[in-house]
């Protein structure tokens, strides 16, 4: 969603899209000779663009792919962060993510291209750092290209069972004569499948709560995830227009026209 370049004349953009964080990222083979320290070694690297460095569960938690072959003790997740804390890059023995995070209201979603030159850039660091301790650069097996968007109280719904308001799809019906009353919490999921066996794309509804005032709101995560049989580098990338392009046409698709234009202020290119 955002403001697209004129890359990408045939997609929608929006001037104000709910999207609070993009998740751009890859899972590749294990790194079996990668020890802890070379965390270390490659926050030295980006330090002075990201000088927070916290710990993370890893993904895919308790698998044999993550577990430290000696000890069998889970390895870890290390996040590096960037100091106003709306860039943020996870590395794991067999995965490499790219977040963007919207902490503030003064954080304006960058668009797609820049989102994924930063991600290419600061993965080509991560190659180049490999190249330097003498280990291969492993075979990149599946891609991941996720948005979080949180849709708050008032932005075309007051309360969850409005929520055929923003999304048409899904209709909660009202009726006092009805055994099942007016919900409190919801959640919905969708699977669909990539074009040409590119992997899944998925779709997540769900209620929730602001932190910060505590009033309700719904969560939309669309994401895709897979690659195909040709993982090189030039499939790899568009791999991620592929995923891109199915987002941004999904979540015209799913929402309301009306708050499309009066809520996200959806534009029209020429």
């Amino acid at each position: 969603m955002g403001n697209s370049e004129e890359k990408y004349p045939h997609l929608p953009g929006y001037n104000a899209p709910p999207v609070i964080e993009v998740v751009s990222g890859i899972t590749f083979e294990r790194l079996e000779r990668f020890k802890i320290p070379y965390f270390g070694k490659f926050w030295n690297k980006i330090a002075d663009e990201f000088p927070g460095c916290e710990h993370a569960p890893p993904l895919d938690f308790g698998k044999p792919s993550i577990d430290d072959p000696v000890t069998g003790f889970p390895l870890p997740r290390v996040w590096y962060i960037n100091e106003s804390k709306d860039k943020l890059i996870q590395l794991q023995l067999n995965k490499f993510f790219f977040n963007w995070r919207k902490m503030e209201e003064a954080h304006i979603y960058p668009s797609f291209e820049k989102i994924s030159e930063q991600f290419n850039n600061y993965l080509n660091v991560f190659w180049s750092f490999l190249n330097e301790l003498n280990l291969n650069q492993p075979n990149v097996l599946s891609c991941e290209l996720t948005y979080i968007n949180h849709i708050a109280l008032n932005e075309g719904y007051n309360k969850v069972e409005d929520i055929g308001l923003i999304f048409p799809d899904f209709v909660w019906r009202n009726s006092e004569n009805r055994f099942l009353k007016n919900p409190n919490q919801g959640s919905i999921q969708f699977n669909f499948q990539l074009p040409e066996d590119k992997g899944q794309f998925l779709i997540k509804l769900n209620s929730a709560t602001r932190r910060i005032d505590k009033s309700p709101m719904l969560v939309l995560e669309i994401s895709a995830q897979g690659l195909g049989g040709n993982k090189s580098p030039e499939a790899m990338a568009d791999w991620f227009e592929l995923a891109h392009e199915w987002i941004v046409k999904s979540f015209e698709d799913l929402t309301n026209k009306n708050i499309q234009d009066k809520i996200w202020r959806k534009h029209v290119r020429s």
